[in-house]
């Protein structure tokens, strides 16, 4: 009982952080960094799960459930890196002069 106790609070400290990293000026400081932080939480918070609350004690003990928890690290990157990928490319095709309308539909939609 006392393992899972321990888990919860560092799996609630995590979140916390998280939180408190998005609402603050930290993001506007540092954006290159920030994703990377967020990141490196929610690899460290999948851990955190897989010791505290699935009592896995070690990677050879279980072999399917380390193959889950590479599978899930494996999800957790596409996601991520994926999201960010789009993001960035969406950013770029964004800054284009490109447009679909004739001048006078521009001129009905800026207005």
């Amino acid at each position: 009982m006392r393992k899972i106790f321990i888990g919860f609070i560092l799996s609630f400290s995590l979140i916390l952080i998280s939180f408190y990293l998005k609402n603050s000026c930290f993001i506007l400081q540092y954006k290159r960094i920030y994703f990377f932080i967020i990141y490196l939480f929610s690899l460290i918070h999948v851990f955190l799960h897989y010791f505290f609350f699935l009592r896995q004690e070690s990677y050879l003990k279980c072999f399917w459930n380390s193959i889950t928890l590479i599978f899930t690290i494996l999800i957790i990157n596409i996601l991520f890196f994926g999201s960010i990928w789009i993001m960035y490319n969406l950013n770029e095709n964004m800054k284009t002069e490109k447009s679909f309308f004739t001048k006078d539909e521009k001129v009905f939609y800026n207005n």
